[in-house]
């Protein structure tokens, strides 16, 4: 097997594209990043990526990493080949602060780095995969689902940092880009959108699409303030959401959830999503912390 590492998003696709798409509900966060660099190469300040390839060229592992962001894999198709993905990101020389990815092929990459990176690791967020082609009727609460305006900027924005004080692990960098993140969702050129639902003219409950990637979008994040929970807000925000993006024209509609929370995950359900993967974010302590 031949490890590959590539600087241009195009030139990835050509080659470890087959990978990719073979399932595209359970690749669908590298195939998002993919998209995302596409279309909107101002997105990221930089994007590298890492494929290996079988002697007939076929590609049976695959990786992206836009710094600082954790590296993203896609699922593999042997172990022996996710060895050789650790091997060849390792010689790339570029910094891997983590990893996410789907089991098993998450589990074998972490072991493997931490064999030729001198490092340990731990897992700090597991959460299901899951994907959603045809939205179930439900009943709710009384309200409208509509896009973010800007007049409810800064509203969304404390919102949002809200969410990651609850939901998300400590040192990630999205916490230094939410305003620029936001401001993003705002643009009319740009395909992601933050939609709000709102009861009586009020906003109560907020939620994000990402861009539109090979007929699929991801949702997330979705929020609702503690003193809004338990009336059905959030669920009647991402079923009219999903809705929403079918009727654009996707085929899928995808998103995580923290697989310990039994209640958003039976509501995920009852809307229409299926679990497809079970996901892990694994972060790396070097023995060197300057690394």
């Amino acid at each position: 097997m031949d490890g590959r590492h590539f600087t241009d998003a195009g030139e990835f696709l050509d080659a470890a594209g087959p990978l990719l798409l073979s399932d595209r509900a359970r690749n669908q966060l590298i195939l998002g990043i993919f998209g995302a660099a596409q279309k909107q190469p101002d997105i990221y300040d930089s994007y590298e990526a890492w494929a290996v390839f079988e002697d007939d060229g076929a590609a049976v592992a695959a990786a992206s990493m836009t710094a600082p962001w954790n590296l993203v894999l896609a699922d593999a198709r042997s172990d022996s080949s996710v060895e050789v993905l650790a091997s060849t990101v390792a010689s790339s020389g570029s910094h891997v602060p983590g990893v996410v990815g789907n089991r098993p092929t998450i589990d074998g990459f972490a072991r493997a780095w931490c064999e030729v990176g001198s490092c340990e690791r731990t897992v700090e967020v597991e959460h299901g995969v899951f994907a959603l082609e045809t939205v179930t009727p439900l009943s709710g609460p009384p309200g409208l689902a509509r896009p973010m305006v800007g007049e409810e900027f800064q509203l969304v924005l404390g919102w949002w940092q809200d969410f990651n004080s609850e939901a998300l692990p400590s040192g990630l960098p999205v916490a230094d880009r939410l305003q620029e993140i936001l401001e993003r969702t705002l643009d009319p050129e740009r395909e992601q959108a933050m939609w709000i639902f709102e009861e009586d003219g009020e906003p109560v409950s907020m939620s994000a699409h990402s861009s539109f990637s090979f007929g699929g979008a991801r949702i997330g994040p979705v929020y609702t303030p503690p003193v809004c929970r338990g009336k059905g807000y959030g669920t009647s925000l991402v079923a009219a959401q999903s809705r929403h993006l079918l009727e654009l024209g996707l085929e899928f509609v995808y998103l995580f959830t923290d697989l310990s929370n039994q209640t958003s995950n039976s509501i995920y359900r009852r809307i229409g999503y299926k679990q497809v993967a079970e996901s892990a974010q694994v972060v790396f302590i070097y023995e060197d912390s300057s690394s």
